[in-house]
């Protein structure tokens, strides 16, 4: 939910180049031909064949086209980006996600799909489409990507732990009072041998407790407010309790991953792609999972394809980019990968919906995942990693008892508003 300080740093830089113009895209008379540049984030391994199948199936379509597609690592996308954009050699198709395309669009870099393609919109679930459309005194107002694949977050349970802790693990929470209620009994059962939860919750997870945490004119954060205040007090109280460990304070998310796997912790959210993972590296803890849909709000979290607005071949690249996120290509992406597409068919695909009494455990998370994926929130762009390491540090201020919830979420709100109003 925060976009990388390297995209930050770019923005300055990006006034004086963007009207350079790509170095990746070959110009012709014809704008439906002539080479243009595709940027993924570390999907080589896995998905070389669907990728190369991919652009053959487009430049079949397209006679007279060329797509190179480049995946670059993903441990240094970000910085990679980056310096493209502040160099103005963006390819002309790139893979990022709102966080990332905020800063570019704030800078002029990409194109706003809204305005050059204003029914494309239909195209997609609402859910995602809302992800790709961004606000501000900087920013014409537009969707400045395509959605494309898709993922949202579940509640794990290591029942084991659980059952030895008291809780009743043939009726898991699945709600937050539930929850809290089980981390009391968690607490006095078990106080200081295992952590309930695996981490503190961020921006997102305020969300899901306590609803917008942006007004409407997306000028005034409001994450201190009434139910803001009373979620981190809940994990104030947990950690008072014992329910809450020192390290689960402090973890980021590898570190409550980590965690999870190494059975020290009873809960924790994950994705789709974390039951193979824990499968395969913790399989003690993988006989004993569970899973519920994550609470509240439901929220999703979308990759998304843009076009860089310097592109020699703009109407080839928006093309392509509509090609790749179209409802065929994304429906088989999804079935691969174990995302979400993120079109209007889409997520009503049988497959993601209906996995079958046999399915396994994956595809079974997969059907309980699916209806958050229509509507679901996508959360807030303009959360910079600032605004993040403020809110982060505050929070676990608050819930290690040095600060009260109040104090601590009023000085990360002012911290943000005074960056969110620059």
């Amino acid at each position: 939910m925060t976009r990388t300080l390297a995209f930050v740093g770019a923005v300055a830089m990006l006034g004086s180049v963007v009207a350079c113009g790509s170095t990746n895209s070959s110009d012709s008379g014809d704008e439906n031909t002539g080479e243009i540049t595709f940027w993924t984030k570390n999907l080589k391994t896995g998905y070389n064949d669907y990728f190369v199948n991919l652009v053959k199936e487009f430049e079949k379509q397209n006679p007279g086209a060329k797509v190179k597609w480049v995946d670059q690592p993903g441990e240094s996308y970000a910085n990679t980006v980056s310096t493209a954009a502040a160099s103005g050699t963006l390819p002309d198709v790139l893979d990022g996600m709102p966080s990332d395309a905020f800063a570019l669009a704030e800078a002029g870099a990409i194109d706003n799909v809204s305005k050059e393609y204003p029914n494309i919109e239909k195209e997609y679930a609402p859910g995602p489409w809302s992800g790709m459309v961004f606000k501000s005194p900087t920013i014409e107002e537009g969707a400045y990507g395509y959605p494309w694949y898709t993922t949202s977050s579940a509640i794990f349970y290591n029942k084991g732990i659980l059952a030895e802790c008291g809780v009743d693990t043939t009726n898991l929470p699945d709600s937050y009072d539930e929850y809290f209620a089980a981390a009391d009994t968690f607490a006095q059962n078990c106080k200081g041998k295992y952590s309930f939860d695996a981490n503190l919750p961020n921006i997102g997870g305020f969300y899901a407790y306590a609803g917008k945490q942006l007004n409407d004119d997306r000028t005034k954060w409001l994450f201190n407010n009434k139910k803001s205040v009373e979620l981190l007090q809940k994990y104030a109280d947990m950690y008072k309790n014992g329910a809450l460990s020192e390290e689960a304070v402090s973890a980021n998310g590898t570190q409550s991953s980590d965690l999870f796997k190494q059975g020290a912790v009873a809960t924790r959210s994950g994705y789709v792609y974390d039951l193979q993972d824990i499968k395969e590296n913790a399989p003690e803890v993988y006989k004993n999972l569970a899973f519920v849909p994550g609470f509240g709000h439901a929220s999703i979290t979308p990759e998304m394809l843009m076009v860089s607005s310097t592109s020699k071949k703009k109407a080839l690249a928006h093309k392509f980019a509509q090609f790749v996120t179209n409802n065929k290509n994304q429906v088989e992406f999804g079935k691969a990968a174990n995302v979400f597409p993120a079109t209007a068919e889409g997520v009503d695909d049988p497959y993601f919906t209906n996995p079958g009494a046999d399915a396994d455990d994956q595809r079974q998370l997969i059907a309980t995942l699916s209806k958050n994926i229509k509507d679901g929130f996508c959360g807030y762009p303009e959360f910079t990693p600032a605004d993040s390491t403020t809110f982060t540090e505050q929070v676990s201020l608050a819930a290690s008892g040095k600060v009260s919830p109040k104090e601590a979420l009023d000085t990360a709100v002012n911290d943000a508003n005074t960056r969110l109003q620059d």
